[in-house]
């Protein structure tokens, strides 16, 4: 297993997207960008 990274963001809730900050910080590492804001928005939205 790799070197854990902690990363953290400041998005509205359920509306996180795939362009900064998140994208330019989990791509270069091969992390699927997508399912990551998917999975930020569903656990935020009732934060919206």
């Amino acid at each position: 297993m790799g070197t854990k990274k902690t990363f953290n963001f400041l998005v509205e809730g359920g509306k996180a997207t795939g362009g900064p900050p998140i994208g330019p910080a989990l791509g270069p590492l091969g992390i699927n960008v997508m399912q990551v804001v998917n999975k930020i928005n569903e656990l935020t939205k009732e934060f919206a």
